[in-house]
């Protein structure tokens, strides 16, 4: 097929070149090379349309005939017409009969391409041989119109005609069109050529109108501006100044027309390609604001997605933990399990050599033809695989499915999708780096806590030590009821001494959060019934606070109970003095530094205590910062990672005096997410 191609292209460029320079001095004869070329233009057309749909074998023998009888007629051709006399006006007969020749088997090509039209299996490709037949056959007609004028014409320029004079004599009284025309099919066969498939018509079609429209736009401008300067002949100056005030102006307006006339061209031609370019601009917008793996993915997969384009969106990255590439979401349309893990193999070998990604149709260059890469590809259910890079180092890679009846994503929209994919890449490499900062800052953390841990725990030591040495030096004159107080001792330092510790572990181990579907308002109901049942201090109410409807939280109830009792209990401790403890929830829109408002959930526990000093406010998150004469300090510190495994957050909201309140933010988190998820260290695996 290549070499085909390769046939077709080298006889239109001897045609076209032919006819160029024909009317140069001396280069008369390239008259029977301009014939001979174009006479043998459709057989090569043939030949290349059987090869492409694989009918060689089926059409040898036609294909053959053509061939014959095309070169029989160029042969009679270049040995009858030098002997004629030139005719005096119009071509001569051999000219006459070779164009009607060459018509009738350009008509022949045309109904191969109709008869494979009719054998197309799928909508797309036969709308889209539909197009490539009518440019064949708009270049035919233009071309053999041209044809039939300079045939009528005169024969050949007036005596002592310069060369442009000739060259617009040899042309005749039409444009060259069909020159553009047969260009433009050439350049519509090289991309057929190099995808294996045929081309994006739709996204042709919205880039010639792109560029025929800013071509009139120029003519356009330059033709007003030329009427304003009259005859150049007669003032050079003020013509070339009238040219370069027609250019500036073409200039001032052609990015503002440029893109309106994509807009315009998207809509009417390419809406498909349109919904994508808008989908991948909301998207890089909201890049900057990715802060985590589960907005990121959010931000790259849901806008796909909605655009239509994209049937199937999943995201592949690098768990270091297992040792391979796992599935971290999808979105769309899934008819079969996904490929849940890739480890390290040919695919990513592939993947990391493949400049532009891997595609799942064959013959795609660099692109990929690797039957262990493209047998990847189906089981992820995708027909374009982006990687995300880091180096030479794939963090992971972005699966795309292309819409029902289409046959892939158009060169255009790859490439579009790389530049997005290479700027998600950077944010990628952002958050690792993020989370390997806190993962320092973490343990850190931990290297001040056992600190901490060591003061907690050599207090009840001390009392176990203290209590034992007493009744292991009273021997046998111990009274029963000292006995009973010292053993009370050890007891209770013990069980203070075993709490320290479960919180310690509470604190340090990852989280799992299993996620579900709750209710926020009977989940803060039920909290406070509970609490309330194990009694109140004298003086001290417990009470809950409802506003309005409150949309459905995906969380860990379990966990969020924790949280709740947690704030509960020193809401409580901190009004021993009297006054209610009141537990609210409500819906809020959280909006930051400009960014658009997100819903979300706020839990709060307000008390009627003392207040909290803003010296204090400062570390009363730290683990083992404490101002309870009996606290370990870490309460608050399990509380605020409980509630940033969700996603949300917990502050203090102090009221300068007395009372102090604590808000747990909580995201609402889409409705089409998993119905249970693992959240391991605050993250999703």
């Amino acid at each position: 097929m290549h070499r085909a191609f390769a046939l077709l292209g080298l006889l239109v460029a001897v045609c076209f070149a032919s006819f160029t320079l024909a009317p140069f001095p001396g280069l008369s004869g390239l008259w029977g090379a301009y014939a001979a070329s174009g006479a043998l233009l459709p057989a090569a057309t043939w030949s290349f349309f059987s090869r492409f749909f694989g009918r060689e074998h089926e059409l040898v023998r036609q294909t053959r005939a053509f061939w014959t009888l095309s070169v029989l007629g160029v042969g009679v051709y270049l040995v009858v017409d030098p002997l004629l006399p030139a005719a005096e006006a119009g071509g001569s007969a051999p000219d006459v009969l070779l164009g009607i020749a060459t018509l009738a088997a350009f008509l022949a090509t045309f109904q191969r391409l109709r008869r494979e039209h009719e054998r197309a299996e799928t909508h797309v490709q036969r709308v889209r041989i539909r197009s490539l037949g009518a440019l064949l056959l708009l270049a035919t007609a233009i071309t053999a119109l041209e044809q039939l004028v300079r045939t009528l014409g005169p024969v050949g320029p007036a005596p002592g005609a310069g060369l442009l004079q000739r060259a617009l004599s040899a042309q005749g009284s039409l444009p060259p069109m069909g020159a553009l025309l047969g260009s433009l099919f050439i350049y519509v066969l090289h991309l057929v050529v190099q995808l294996y498939r045929l081309v994006d018509v739709n996204e042709l079609l919205a880039r010639l109108f792109v560029l025929l429209s800013g071509a009139l736009l120029i003519v356009g401008t330059q033709g007003v501006f030329l009427g304003l300067a009259g005859d150049l002949r007669a003032h050079p100056l003020h013509g070339a100044f009238q040219l370069l005030l027609a250019a500036l102006a073409f200039l001032a307006v052609q990015g503002p027309l440029t893109a309106a006339l994509e807009r315009i061209a998207g809509d009417l031609l390419n809406r498909p390609g349109r919904r994508l370019l808008l989908a991948m601009r909301d998207v890089d917008g909201g890049l900057p604001r990715a802060i985590s793996l589960e907005q990121l993915s959010d931000q790259l997969l849901s806008p796909l997605v909605a655009s239509g384009r994209v049937r199937l969106a999943s995201l592949y990255l690098w768990d270091q933990g297992q040792g391979s590439y796992r599935l971290h979401q999808s979105r769309g349309s899934v008819t079969r399990p996904l490929l849940w893990a890739v480890g390290p193999s040919v695919f990513v070998d592939a993947l990391r050599t493949a400049g532009g990604g891997l595609q799942r149709s064959p013959g795609q260059g660099e692109e990929g033809a690797d039957l262990a890469a493209v047998r990847t590809l189906d089981a992820m259910d995708a027909d374009l695989c982006l990687p995300f890079r880091s180096g030479a180092l794939v963090l992971g890679w972005l699966n795309l499915k292309a819409e029902l009846g289409s046959e892939g994503f158009s060169r255009e929209e790859r490439r579009q999708l790389r530049a997005l994919v290479g700027r998600a890449s950077v944010m990628l490499q952002n958050i690792h780096s993020f989370r390997a900062m806190e993962e320092q800052q973490r343990l850190a953390a931990l290297g001040t806590m056992a600190a901490g841990l060591a003061h907690e725990i050599r207090n009840p030591l001390a009392g176990i030590k203290g209590a034992a040495q007493y009744l292991q030096s009273g021997a046998d004159d111990v009274d029963p009821a000292e006995l009973r107080d010292f053993l009370g001792v050890i007891v209770a330092e013990t069980d203070r001494l075993a709490n320290v510790v479960t919180q310690f572990l509470d604190y340090s181990r990852p989280y799992v959060i299993h996620a579900e579907e709750l209710d926020p308002g009977a989940l803060v109901r039920a909290v406070v019934e509970l609490r309330a049942q194990g009694g109140l201090p004298p003086g001290v109410s417990l009470r809950a606070e409802l506003s309005g409807p409150l949309p459905p939280l995906r969380a860990d109830a379990d966990k969020l109970r924790q949280v709740l009792l947690n704030l509960i209990n020193n809401g409580i401790d901190a009004s021993r003095g009297g006054g209610p403890v009141v537990v609210r929830a409500r819906a809020v829109q959280i909006d930051r530094s400009g960014e658009e408002a997100a819903p979300q959930v706020e839990l709060s526990v307000e008390d009627s205590g003392a207040g909290v000093p803003e010296a204090e406010a400062a570390r009363l998150f730290t683990p083992f910062f404490t101002t309870k004469p009996h606290g370990t300090g870490l309460g608050l510190a399990i509380s605020r990672r409980l509630i940033e495994a969700h996603g949300g957050e917990l502050r203090l909201r102090s009221f300068g005096g007395p009372g102090a309140c604590f808000q747990a933010l909580l995201p609402v988190r889409p409705a089409d997410h998993r119905a249970e998820e693992a959240v391991q260290g605050g993250e999703s695996p």
